[in-house]
């Protein structure tokens, strides 16, 4: 007597499985986006001349870290500049501060962050792993959900 093979029957996933699998996934290619115009940034600085500055406005003293500083300097060429920058060393800065800050031009656009700051593994690469996270977590939830879900009339 031969052995019977089990066949596993896959159905499809349901709405809700493919709306969060597709969000999940989508943060793949948002991860990489991201990162790619980090590195364009900072590969666009790395030996960007350095000016003197002020701190025109300060972050919100309860989230220190990861807010804009708001900064103004003269470049080179002479111009005033006043942009926000989220790519600095200490924390607290308060306003009226003087602070050294890097700066290039790509076109019209003005780029700038404190200089000195060198970007670590997880400031330059924190939403590629992200996106990575995202997606596998969009195909496991996606295979799971299908694999769940059985055509109806079978066992």
């Amino acid at each position: 007597m031969g052995q019977h093979q089990r066949r596993v029957r896959v159905g499809r996933p349901s709405g809700e499985a493919w709306r969060v699998g597709l969000v999940c996934i989508a943060l793949l290619p948002v991860g990489v986006l991201i990162t790619s115009f980090d590195q364009d940034e900072d590969q666009l600085l790395a030996n960007a001349p350095v000016v003197s500055g002020v701190v025109v406005d300060e972050p919100v003293p309860l989230i220190d870290r990861g807010q804009p500083l708001t900064v103004s300097f003269t470049t080179s060429r002479g111009e005033r500049v006043e942009t926000t920058i989220e790519k600095y060393l200490v924390p607290r800065r308060n306003k009226g501060q003087s602070i050294e800050i890097q700066y290039a031009y790509d076109g019209d656009e003005v780029f700038a962050r404190e200089a000195g700051w060198v970007p670590d593994f997880w400031s330059r690469y924190f939403y590629l792993c992200l996106g990575i996270v995202g997606g596998v977590v969009g195909t496991a939830v996606l295979l799971t959900s299908s694999r769940r879900r059985q055509a109806p009339g079978s066992k």
